[in-house]
C-alpha cells in the first residue's frame, strides 16, 4: 500500500535544498508537494524557482497554471499556459483549459478562439475535446 505522507516529503525535499540548493528538481517536487497540501501561495514561489533553474519548463508551468487556479488568479494561469504553449504549441487541452479561463475572466471572445483553437488541434490528433457552455 501507498502511503502519501506529503509533509514528510516535504522536509525531506527542504533537506535536499539545504544541502544542494541548485538541485531544481527538488524545488519542483516541493511545489507538488506543497500544492497536496493545499498551501498554494508557497507552491508557486517553488515551481517559480525551478522555471529559474530552467526545469522541465512546460511540466513546471503547467503545473504553476494549477496553483494559480486554485488562487483564483486566473490572469496567471492564463501567462503561465502562454508560457507552456511555446513548449508545446499543438496541446489541444492547454487551448481549451485557457478557453475556460478566459471565461471566467469575462473574455468571451477570446474564450471562443480558444476553444475553437482546441477544437482544431483535437480533431488534428484524433480528440475531440468535450464541449462547455462558451458564450
Amino acid at each position: 500500500m501507498y502511503v502519501h505522507n506529503y509533509q514528510q516529503a516535504l522536509t525531506y525535499y527542504e533537506k535536499t535544498i539545504k544541502t544542494n540548493p541548485n538541485y531544481a528538481a527538488a524545488y519542483y517536487r516541493s511545489g507538488y508537494t506543497l500544492m497536496q497540501l493545499k498551501q498554494y501561495k508557497q507552491g508557486v514561489a517553488y515551481y517559480t524557482i525551478a522555471l529559474n533553474f530552467n526545469y522541465q519548463k512546460e511540466n513546471t508551468y503547467v503545473r504553476l497554471v494549477e496553483a494559480k487556479t486554485a488562487l483564483k488568479d486566473y490572469a496567471g494561469a492564463l501567462t503561465a499556459y502562454d508560457k507552456a504553449l511555446k513548449y508545446n504549441p499543438n496541446n489541444w487541452e492547454y487551448y481549451l483549459q485557457q478557453s475556460k479561463l478566459n471565461a471566467l475572466l469575462g473574455q468571451a471572445k477570446q474564450a471562443r478562439a480558444n476553444y475553437n483553437k482546441a477544437l482544431s488541434l483535437g480533431e488534428q490528433y484524433g480528440k475531440t475535446p468535450k464541449p462547455w457552455a462558451c458564450k
